[in-house]
Order: structure tokens, then sequence, then C-alpha cells
């Protein structure tokens, strides 16, 4: 009897299943590039929030003063908050001695050269002029609402660059003042 040719065929040898690992080197490479920008965006990140901390003190005082304004209802107490935290934002956010030693119109001029608000010179030419005077008088004749709403707007959002003109003080001659955030 003839032996069938198909009975001496061997079964199909099938190769071994792809193993996951390890993995082939542009996943290691895809790995590596994922921490390290998974760490810089972490480090950037916990850097801006320490850059603009000041920026939030600094509201949560304004909102402080705002609520003792609305139980006492002295005016001129909250004008001299007002400017005392504009001022100690400003240092924060620009530790340099031509910031410091700023005032009167030189320091009006500077809040509308940083701010970012819609209103070109609410400081020097709109409400912010108050600034000068109100916080030294006993009983001033002014809505703080339009004050206080404009001097948080630029405490949350001012630049954090001044280019000082030749005018602003004696020692800036135009130089560029950069704060933290």
């Amino acid at each position: 009897m003839p032996i069938d040719p198909l009975q001496r065929l061997r079964d199909i040898a099938l190769p071994d299943p792809v193993s996951l690992w390890p993995p082939a080197p542009g996943w290691w490479l895809l790995a590596v590039f994922s921490l390290v920008a998974i760490a810089a965006g972490l480090y950037l990140w916990q850097r801006q929030r320490r850059a603009n901390a000041y920026r939030k003190a600094a509201a949560k005082a304004l909102d402080q003063a705002w609520t003792d304004y609305q139980q006492r209802g002295d005016k001129a107490v909250l004008l001299q908050q007002l400017v005392t935290l504009l001022r100690r934002t400003a240092l924060q956010g620009f530790p340099d001695q031509a910031v410091a030693g700023m005032h009167g119109a030189k320091w009006l001029s500077f809040l509308d050269a940083t701010s970012r608000s819609t209103h070109e010179k609410a400081f020097g030419q709109g409400g912010g002029q108050i600034l000068l005077s109100a916080p030294y008088q006993r009983d001033p004749e002014i809505d703080p609402a339009p004050l206080f709403k404009l001097v948080k707007d630029w405490v949350l959002t001012h630049q954090s660059t001044y280019t000082a003109s030749a005018t602003d003080t004696p020692s800036s001659g135009g130089q560029e003042v950069t704060g933290h955030a």
C-alpha cells in the first residue's frame, strides 16, 4: 500500500508571539522625552506660581480691606490701605530703588505704564489721581468702589517690566526695570 505523501507533512510552525517587554528603542526615547517634558513643565509652573505669590497675597489683603470698609464705612482708612498695598505690591514686583523713591505724578505714571488695564492713563489722568491726596484727608468725599477696582486690577494684572524714562528718577536714565512676574 502506497504511503500518502500528505501524512509526511508537518504542521506549520508558528513564530513566538511578539513580547511587549522590552520595548523598542523608540519607546524608550519617547518615555525619556515625556519625563523630561513633564519635569520641565512642573518646574516652570512652580516658578511662575512662586513669582506671582505676592499678587495673590496682595489681592487677599485688598479683599480684606474692602470687607473692613464695608463693615466700618471709613473711607480714609480704606484709601490708606489701598495706597500701602499698591506700594508694597510694586516693591515686590519691581524690587528696584527707582520704584521705591517714586511719588506724586511719577508714581501714577509708573502705575499707568505697568498697568494692563484697558483704560489708558487710569491712574495719572483718571480716577487714580485721588491716590495722591485723598488718603491724607480726614473724610474724603469719593466713591471708593471704582478706585478699589482699579487698584485690584493693577495688582492682579500689572506687567513685569517697566522702562523708566529720564524724568522718572535722576539715576534711572531710561533703564529697564524688571520685576518678578
